[in-house]
């Protein structure tokens, strides 16, 4: 074994490359496997998630240890820190910039191109705060505590995608953060309002759960299904407690305020198309 070697398995050696040189993908997934061992890398302990950054780390020259860490994919899109994206551009070769201002109201960047043996400027990057304000990002607590290292972020990585697109092989990236900032706010779901008849009920009668179930068996021994205008017919006929109610059940459902026309059906089921909800969701 050469001083150049490194020891990812027992009995498997592997030649140290810089990140410009391509691993095999053999090679690749014995390193992701040893990072995940060593437990160093929570990133890695998804063999397969970590060796999906690693190779996309490889197409932007970065080493599989780096890409690991400072690399995520969010929405199929790629997303870096911005110390990792500052570095892809100055250590390009091709591209640097300037910070031209950067405090807690705004951060401009200058971009610079090496053409010919000389730095041309090629553009400037700008995001304010009151442009974080309009894309309603004030409400994410980074940007409440650390106004101008976030406004930094957005104008170097709206350059990179702007002025230096090869630096990061052709694809738009962002940092981190930068891509959830633009998803849409999911509400959180919303409990369906109850049935305001059947509320108004449980109010007045005032009876438990255990009482509501018993209520609900009595139905069901008298072959009545819809235990929701059970209880609402039970209180149109004057019924006003549980107790009662179960007590009409028992006897047929007979009506309680005025007797029915000559030939009437009086069963309170019939023609129902009662859609209201079940009473578990009041209790």
């Amino acid at each position: 074994m050469s001083n150049s070697d490194i020891v990812v398995a027992e009995g498997n050696h592997l030649p140290v490359q810089s990140s410009n040189q391509p691993h095999k993908y053999a090679d690749l997934r014995l390193m992701v496997e040893a990072m995940s061992r060593s437990g160093f890398f929570k990133e890695a302990r998804d063999i397969d998630k970590a060796i999906t950054l690693a190779l996309v780390g490889q197409e932007l020259g970065i080493g599989p240890a780096t890409a690991i860490r400072g690399i995520h994919i969010i929405e199929g899109k790629t997303s870096l820190s911005s110390n990792l994206m500052a570095a892809q551009i100055k250590g390009s070769g091709k591209y640097t910039y300037r910070v031209r201002e950067n405090t807690s109201k705004a951060c401009r960047i200058e971009f610079f191109e090496m053409v010919a043996g000389k730095s041309e400027s090629i553009g400037t990057s700008e995001f304010t705060i009151e442009e974080a304000q309009q894309a309603n990002l004030m409400g994410n607590p980074s940007w409440k505590k650390y106004p101008k290292a976030m406004l930094f972020a957005r104008a170097l990585s709206q350059g990179a995608r702007t002025h230096t697109p090869d630096v990061f092989g052709g694809a738009p990236v962002y940092y981190t953060g930068e891509i959830e900032e633009s998803l849409p706010v999911q509400e959180p779901p919303q409990k369906p309002k109850g049935d305001p008849e059947l509320i108004a009920i449980r109010k007045a009668w005032a009876f438990s759960p255990q009482e509501w179930q018993e209520f609900a068996e009595v139905c069901a021994e008298e072959g009545l299904a819809d235990v929701v205008t059970a209880v609402k017919k039970a209180n149109a006929g004057g019924i006003d407690n549980i107790a009662t109610a179960i007590e009409w059940v028992n006897s047929g459902c007979p009506n309680l305020k005025k007797p029915e026309p000559a030939g009437a059906d009086n069963d309170p089921f019939k023609d129902n198309d009662d859609t209201s909800e079940p009473m578990e969701a009041l209790l």
